[in-house]
């Protein structure tokens, strides 16, 4: 339930005061319809924001998905943080980028050996901030969630994780290429979470193709 106050227009003082315990809008004298109902209607969208990021905050605290050759979150945590974090993004207004990396499949068809994906993890955290978040997306791609970051801040923590990826000796020796592909909210072709992952996937196949480089990004 929300909480609006009607005030003066020039009494900033109950407007603050009124803010301070907790009232979510205040309406000027003196009130216009049409203003109203706008904050009608924001007030619910914002207690609907709300209520979905409380449930999805729910099922996270319900779970332990947890991947048990890297110890990072697996495929069914990554979808529900995504959830969480984009609900979060689209209610703020805030950006959230999101990073695959994929580790290239051997011609040979043979499997990503444990300790290989170990070091690439290893790498990985120690490329990021304290709020990024790392998840296994499928036997040879790693998903990143990157909050609060822009396209600009994507490409520059992938080329972070570029750097770091670089130094880790079982990756050099597997003579695997690691493709990074990021895309980022807003964007126009961005519009659901689902669509943020499908971005950076194909972000991944563009940069596959584009490249023999040992590393390769694309956006």
């Amino acid at each position: 339930r929300g909480i609006a106050i009607v005030t003066d227009g020039d009494d900033r003082d109950a407007r603050m005061r009124a803010l301070e315990l907790g009232v979510e809008d205040s309406i000027t004298r003196p009130i216009r319809i049409v203003e109203l109902e706008q904050r009608v209607r924001t007030a619910m969208r914002n207690r609907e924001y709300r209520r979905q990021l409380h449930e999805a905050q729910g099922r996270l605290d319900e779970l332990d998905t947890m991947d048990p050759a890297t110890r990072v979150g697996n495929y069914q945590r990554l979808r529900l943080t995504l959830e969480y974090e984009f609900l979060r993004a689209a209610r703020y207004g805030h950006p959230l980028s999101c990073v695959i990396v994929r580790v290239e499949r051997a011609k040979s068809g043979e499997g990503v050996a444990e300790p290989l994906l170990v070091e690439i993890v290893d790498r990985l955290k120690a490329s990021l901030r304290g709020a990024d978040l790392l998840f296994r997306f499928d036997a040879e791609q790693f998903a990143v969630l990157l909050p609060e970051t822009d396209g600009p801040g994507a490409r520059s923590a992938v080329q972070r994780m570029i750097l770091s990826l670089r130094t880790g000796e079982a990756i050099v020796a597997s003579r695997r290429r690691l493709l990074l592909g990021a895309a980022s909210y807003p964007q126009p072709a961005v519009a659901t979470y689902d669509a943020l992952v499908r971005g950076a996937l194909s972000a991944a196949d563009r940069a596959a193709a584009r490249s023999e480089a040992p590393f390769s990004a694309s956006e």
